[in-house]
């Protein structure tokens, strides 16, 4: 082994004392003179024609697949897909080679002449089994292409590539281990783009575990040569792209580096002089991978996942069941392994029944300060954005409420402008809303300070509130006649009171929607509905203002008796719920956690994230780490759970929950704001895992300008 400094000393030449430039030394190499020469080299001939990618391919349909029937909670049924799909041209053993490559695709396929089809003349049985032992022993994985000559071979399967830098101990590359001799079997050409055995010379049945791709038209030397040469395969469709990107890495005499002869051909990725002249792994052309593939690809989408998933195990297609009960169409597409615009597709139905009903997933809706209202729509999988509504930039508006205002199960919007007009969007059911209609009025003069939306009187239609700087009460209960609202006084608080924060919940269990706001002064204050119509004002409960809670104030069902509670975060890091009383109007003070005081936390939000029917609390720290206050079946002190990280180096310009795919289980949703054109507006769904950290994936992309404003975002079905 030669030592670092002899390494760093004699370098690495380009055929020459003095080292080339890239040109230079691809104009050497074509005029090399390629004999054969050592253990397991390939004879060579002049400059040969360079042939066009092949990608005459083709998948096929073999028949179709029937209506599935599933029942709710049952295992799940597999279908083999390959009994359905045939890729026509390709009828060997697929290998699929992947590489490390800095210029081209890191992968591409070849196939076996292992069974009679196109573009071979016998089949090569013998020396494919051979082949295939060492990529299935795993022989392969980590091994390099250690001699390249231009227009000519790229020749691998004869070393490991070091993992090393050459100036440590240990670093050359390895042999691997060869195996039993196989016997020749000539007579399929060795034009390029076919695969070959490397042999030794005047030994015709000599090969091992050495291959080379032809780069060129060497029929005529190498057929008869030796026996001829093994050619037992060839590259599928434009993977000639990925192997001649190798076959014109710049090469170098690397025999006296690392004192083996047969590396006098070495190809690299990286000129070694601009690392000090040492060599390190990545500069090598490595296979991190060779291995068995299917002929095709498949990729499967079920319209309803939160029905049944759609999922693929090999070459089976996997249904599971959920607990919902519905209809799903499931999509499968086959594409060739060689050619992406080779592919067939098939639909069908599974109905799943004996199930409860499936939650509609929900999508995001944005306003933007160009007047633009987004809506990402959720088919349960991603996102995909269109534009709902657009809304006058040349007033301001002073509220925006979401809410079902027409009482049709779709969510629409409603706004209120600085010279008190109130405007509506009603959900057309097709991805858009109506023009906008106006509402109602309310003086600018009552000085509204808080909006709040909600079914205040109980007939299934959002209706709109607002508390005016007097302590006034005003609703716009929605129309049943019409498209519109109806003026209503609702009730008064105190002017001497202020308050940091009012919620919105049922608090008495009655179906309609009540008001709690708390004082200064430790009082909870509620505006409620009464039993004959109308709303009063009622004491609900009291927190000491000693504690100093923090904005951090949601509400939920926290014990899952249907009725709305309150939580709030102390200063000393404490989380103390206001839960409805059973059997009276009011709360009843319950500390349900801690969270530390070390570290601050932001993106606080509620959900049922655990499925379990109860709200549970998760917050982001400073650091990245999601932490919650989950639900554990009992309705007392709740433990903490790590559920996940995002980078705090990314800044978020909303996080909100909401059920994505409809599992009736509630995800996180963030949208990304940078500078950066490919990050800015992407949409990541977060998926609380049961008993594991949450799954983060990109679900869509919101496309805005840096410079527009998205002040809105709310997550519902739209």
């Amino acid at each position: 082994m030669l030592s670092a400094f002899s390494r760093l000393s004699r370098g690495l030449s380009g055929g020459g004392a003095r080292r080339p430039s890239v040109a230079e030394a691809r104009r050497q190499r074509a005029r090399r003179k390629n004999t054969v020469s050592g253990r397991n080299t390939v004879a060579g001939c002049g400059s040969v024609e360079r042939l066009e990618s092949r990608a005459l391919l083709a998948v096929d349909v073999l028949s179709p697949i029937g209506a599935q029937s599933l029942n709710s909670g049952d295992a799940a049924t597999k279908i083999d897909l390959a009994d359905h799909f045939d890729e026509t041209t390709i009828t060997g053993t697929v290998v699929q080679f992947t590489n490390n490559s800095i210029v081209s695709n890191d992968t591409f396929y070849i196939e076996l002449f292992d069974k009679a089809g196109p573009e071979r003349t016998r089949t090569t049985p013998l020396t494919a089994a051979n082949f295939l032992s060492y990529v299935d022993a795993g022989s392969y994985d980590g091994s390099m292409i250690h001699r390249s000559v231009l227009d000519f071979v790229v020749q691998g399967g004869g070393y490991y590539a070091p993992t090393l830098p050459a100036d440590q101990v240990g670093s050359n590359p390895t042999r691997i281990s060869e195996g039993p001799t196989v016997a020749n079997e000539p007579g399929n050409s060795n034009i390029r783009g076919t695969i070959a055995m490397a042999k030794l010379g005047g030994l015709p049945d000599s090969a091992t575990s050495q291959w080379f791709f032809n780069m060129g038209d060497n029929s005529a030397n190498l057929d008869a040569q030796n026996g001829g040469f093994t050619a037992f395969g060839r590259v599928l469709g434009d993977g000639m792209d990925a192997v001649g990107a190798m076959g014109e890495a710049q090469t170098y005499d690397a025999s006296n580096y690392y004192g083996d002869a047969a590396l006098n051909e070495l190809p690299l990725w990286n000129a070694p002089a601009d690392n000090e002249n040492i060599v390190r792994p990545d500069d090598f052309l490595t296979f991190t991978s060779i291995d068995r593939a299917a002929e095709v690809t498949y990729t499967v989408q079920s319209s309803a996942p939160n029905v049944v998933t759609a999922a693929m195990e090999g070459t089976n297609l996997v249904l599971t069941p959920s607990q919902f009960s519905g209809v799903s169409t499931v999509t499968v597409t086959a594409t060739s392994v060689a050619d992406a615009t080779a592919s067939a597709q098939l639909t069908f139905n599974v109905n799943v029944t004996g199930g409860t009903t499936a939650p509609t997933p929900e999508s995001v809706m944005s306003f933007t300060s160009t007047g633009l209202w987004l809506l990402n729509k959720s088919d349960g999988s991603e996102f995909t954005q269109s534009t709902f509504a657009i809304w006058s930039t040349a007033i301001e508006w002073d509220a925006v409420l979401e809410g079902d205002f027409n009482g049709d199960g779709l969510m629409d919007l409603a706004g209120r402008t600085n010279i008190g007009q109130w405007w509506s969007s009603i959900n057309e059911g097709d991805g858009t809303a109506a023009a906008p209609d106006f509402m109602i009025y309310w003086k600018p003069s009552l000085n509204i300070t808080k909006y709040v939306s909600g079914d205040f009187d109980g007939d299934g239609r959002t209706d709109v509130a607002g508390i005016s700087s007097t302590g006034v009460w005003w609703a716009g209960m929605a129309r049943t006649d019409t498209i519109g609202f109806s003026n209503s006084r609702m009730g008064a608080w105190s002017p001497n009171l202020q308050f940091t924060t009012i919620e919105t919940g049922d608090f008495d269990g009655d179906g309609k929607t009540d008001i709690a706001g708390l004082a200064t002064t430790g009082q909870w204050v509620g505006l409620v509905s009464k039993a004959g119509g109308g709303w009063e004002t009622k004491n609900l409960g009291f927190w000491s203002p000693t504690l100093n809670f923090t904005s951090d104030i949601v509400s939920g069902d926290f014990n899952g008796d249907g009725k709305t509670d309150i939580a709030g975060r102390t200063a000393a890091g404490q989380w103390w719920a206001a839960i409805a009383n059973a059997d009276s109007l009011g709360f009843t003070n319950t500390l349900i956690g801690g969270w530390s005081t070390a570290v601050s936390w932001n993106s606080v939000n509620v959900g049922d994230f655990n499925g379990d029917g109860k709200t549970d609390i998760i917050a982001r720290t400073n650091i990245g780490q999601w932490w919650g206050l989950m639900s554990d079946g009992t309705d007392g002190l709740r433990s903490n759970s790590h559920i996940g990280y995002w980078n705090p180096n990314v800044t978020w310009t909303a996080i909100i929950a909401g059920d994505a795919d409809g599992d009736g289980r509630d995800d996180l949703i963030g949208r990304v704001a940078t500078s950066s054109e490919l990050a800015r507006g992407r949409l990541w769904v977060a998926k609380i895992n049961d008993g594991a950290l949450m799954t983060t994936t990109k679900w869509g992309f919101q496309s805005i300008a840096p410079t527009v404003e998205s002040r809105d975002l709310f997550f519902a079905n739209f």
